[in-house]
């Protein structure tokens, strides 16, 4: 009855003051009736009372705990039907998540785990959702607000299609699922971006070393990042990871992108390529004849200017060294130097754009 009265006394108000438009609302019309996990990107704590207004089904929010520390709040959160999850103990909220499924009820998650204000960065999602899709049955929805909601600003909410796990066949592991579910929200995303990312390279630290490409094209030897294009549906950090692997044999895992670029590339009108600030995991340096770069036609192969391709090495370089190689691009080094002496070797910083 809560918030029935809330939505009939407030929807009014808030629609003047935060306008929103919702997208192919007919996907979620089609689960009328059904239990659904609706999952969304988050840019906002201003994303859930959005969502509560501009969707027309009772849905049930998770949230974290911290939201609800101040009581007044938490009685009205509660009777919004928002109820907390504890990050470091997320038990009871996974019962009564499941409890809730179970009843036939639609829950809302944001399966990132945190907010994230910036499109390429986000999606980097938690296995959460998928968990309580495969214990279920129930299908997975994905949503995606384009930008944080502010008042007087237009807020574009964007449904997909539902993925239902039982149609998928064979049972999809968590990671599987998850992965799906990014890719789903990842080509959500890119239909409002200008400019897709079209490659992913990654930065790996390890220690006091970095993770190089060492490339003799043409008789001019220097050093690149490692990484490459990236395939149709793949997040372009599932890609850097992808690329040193296939590349050199590492195992990283990138934790935020940090750089984009646009270049002229010789097989696509233009590229924007993103750099991927990445962990260390294991693993090494080993030339997969798999590859393309370790092919043995790989040295006399020509690129569509005529310029040889050239050859590859991978090698650790001492970041002490890093100022006095060539390392290509030279915007990208030169950013990377002055950010490893602000933030040191975990680069937690905003997004920069680099000069071609």
């Amino acid at each position: 009855m809560f918030r029935l009265l809330a939505r009939a006394i407030l929807w009014v108000p808030f629609r003047l003051i935060f306008w929103t438009r919702v997208e192919n609302m007919r996907e979620l019309k089609k689960l009328r009736g059904r239990a659904v996990i609706i999952v969304c990107n988050h840019r906002s704590n201003m994303d859930g009372v959005t969502l509560f207004f501009a969707m027309p089904r009772r849905m049930h929010i998770m949230a974290k705990d911290s939201l609800f520390r101040r009581r007044l709040l938490s009685w009205v959160f509660r009777k919004i039907l928002m109820f907390p999850v504890d990050r470091a103990n997320p038990i009871a909220g996974t019962k009564h998540s499941l409890k809730l499924l179970k009843s036939g009820e639609c829950l809302l998650m944001f399966p990132e785990g945190t907010r994230n204000t910036t499109s390429e960065d986000a999606l980097a999602l938690k296995n959460g959702a998928s968990m309580l899709a495969i214990k279920t049955g129930v299908p997975i929805l994905p949503i995606i607000i384009n930008r944080k909601p502010l008042p007087f600003r237009l807020t574009r909410i964007k449904i997909g299609n539902a993925i239902d796990v039982g149609a998928l066949g064979q049972r999809p592991s968590k990671d599987q699922l998850t992965n799906k579910v990014a890719s789903a929200m990842y080509d959500l995303l890119g239909t409002w971006d200008k400019q897709p990312l079209t490659t992913a390279r990654a930065i790996v630290i390890r220690g006091d070393e970095i993770l190089l490409m060492r490339r003799n094209r043409g008789g001019e030897d220097y050093f690149t990042t490692p990484g490459g294009h990236i395939d149709d549906g793949e997040q372009p950090r599932v890609a850097a990871s992808r690329e040193v692997f296939e590349e050199t044999g590492i195992t990283a895992r990138p934790r935020r992108l940090i750089y984009k670029r646009i270049r002229p590339d010789d097989r696509m009108d233009n590229c924007m390529e993103s750099y991927w600030a990445c962990e260390y995991e294991g693993g090494e340096i080993t030339k997969n004849p798999e590859s393309e770069e370790y092919q043995p036609s790989a040295e006399t192969r020509t690129w569509r200017d005529g310029r040889p391709a050239g050859t590859y090495n991978p090698e650790w370089v001492s970041l002490g060294d890093l100022a006095t190689i060539d390392l290509k691009p030279e915007t990208m080094k030169n950013q990377l130097l002055k950010d490893l002496r602000i933030y040191g070797t975990r680069l937690s910083r905003p997004i920069k754009f680099l000069d071609n």
